[in-house]
């Protein structure tokens, strides 16, 4: 019958997401810790920053476990919106060769899914946490597993606005557009406008 009464598969899913996601953190962590200088544990990543991103991992893995314990809309609400992120990608690379999102984009993109269905948001509320909320959780996140040292203000307001700009785009456009301003950012970072 497919049913779960006792709640085991639910905490058994945030569990084996919480692991999974501090082992992804913690290795990230290694692996731009030996990219650094060759060497890891030497201090050139303190041990702050280990715990950090093994902490903001599991957090990461929790709530993707959690998202997949839920099921059914709040699931496919999820690859939704995993899948508008890797178009968005793959168009923004098409149009300028810019870099795919990283794991924690992916993450997020999968957990910001299904919360938007599980937690009912529509219209203003969804839009809010799309355009405002959004970006900011995706810079704390990028924090927290040391892909970046500060907040980038910039950043956060050119997302801010071309989410605001795209977020009355029909769906299936949604993507593309949001591809087509992130090539935007990617020259602007290059230089092409300067």
């Amino acid at each position: 019958m497919y049913t779960d009464p006792s709640g085991n598969f639910a905490i058994s899913a945030l569990i084996i997401g919480a692991i999974v996601g501090a082992v992804i953190g913690f290795a990230a962590t290694t692996y731009s810790d030996y990219k650094d200088d060759g060497q890891v544990f030497n201090g050139s990543v303190k041990w702050y920053e280990y715990i950090g991103s093994t902490a903001t991992g599991a957090i990461l893995g929790a709530g993707v476990g959690g998202i997949i314990s839920a099921g059914g809309a709040v699931l496919t609400s999820a690859l939704v919106s995993t899948g508008n992120k890797f178009i968005s990608d793959l168009f923004a690379y098409t149009l300028t060769g810019a870099s795919f999102g990283t794991w924690e984009d992916y993450a997020v993109a999968f957990i910001s899914g299904g919360l938007t269905k599980g937690l009912g948001m529509k219209g203003i509320v969804k839009a809010a946490y799309d355009v405002i909320l959004r970006p900011a959780i995706n810079q704390a996140v990028k924090i927290g597993t040391n892909r970046t040292e500060t907040f980038n203000v910039e950043k956060y307001a050119y997302d801010v606005a071309t989410r605001g700009l795209t977020t009355i785009a029909p769906s299936p456009w949604k993507a593309f557009y949001r591809g087509g301003f992130r090539s935007m950012w990617d020259l602007y970072k290059r230089g092409y406008f300067a």
